[in-house]
């Protein structure tokens, strides 16, 4: 059963299985439709996720139930090594490598983008991009690490017409706010679609620091 991956032992049964000659399906799934190599992705276990990845008939990019392959599973917990589907989108339509900003994972990050086929700026559903997700969450390394490619746009609008800089002028995060307002083309005084502007955002959550930031 692909959910035996869960514990360490179970896991080295279930990488075992194929190689002793057993009817199993490598790409059987559990009820949240995640395969032992997405499993093996979740608890970080590289070593049995390579040797998961030389069995043949596997297929890499099964999404579970949440539209995730096991590579944005990976991403998601702040594993590196897996291979296979940079670019599949969960049903938010976050990648692998929007996950692994929004939670803060650089090494991942850095992973992924030394990767041709990884798109940098990609857009979710909400079309917020990578960058958003990080400078939101406060993830001030991953930002400069993304703000370092070209294809970056460091004033991108999402749906609700915010940019990094209002978001992270909301949330009260200042070294990320003066990171954004040293890239080219990033507009201090942009409007979301209620009109509120990067500095309206600090003022209205009483972030004072951010505030004093943006109006010298």
């Amino acid at each position: 059963m692909p959910w035996a991956c869960d514990t360490a032992t179970s896991m080295e049964q279930v990488a075992a299985e194929p190689v002793a000659g057993c009817n199993y399906d490598i790409n059987a799934t559990d009820h949240r439709g995640n395969t032992p190599l997405a499993l093996a992705a979740r608890h970080g276990n590289l070593p049995l996720a390579k040797q998961i990845l030389g069995y043949h008939g596997l297929e890499v990019d099964l999404k579970n139930i949440h539209g995730r392959t096991p590579l944005a599973r990976a991403a998601a917990w702040g594993h590196a090594a897996i291979q296979g589907g940079c670019e599949f989108q969960d049903h938010y339509g976050n990648t692998p490598l929007a996950l692994a900003a929004e939670e803060g994972y650089e090494p991942v990050v850095n992973a992924l983008l030394k990767r041709e086929e990884v798109q940098a700026d990609s857009r979710n559903a909400f079309n917020a991009t990578p960058l958003a997700l990080a400078a939101e969450r406060g993830h001030q390394r991953v930002v400069v690490c993304l703000l370092q490619r070209h294809d970056v746009e460091a004033d991108s609008i999402d749906k609700e017409g915010c940019t990094p800089l209002s978001r992270a002028a909301a949330m009260g995060f200042e070294n990320i706010v003066r990171i954004l307002l040293g890239q080219s083309g990033v507009e201090i005084n942009s409007k979301d679609k209620d009109g509120y502007t990067p500095p309206a955002w600090a003022a209205r959550r009483g972030q004072s620091a951010v505030v004093q930031v943006l109006v010298e």
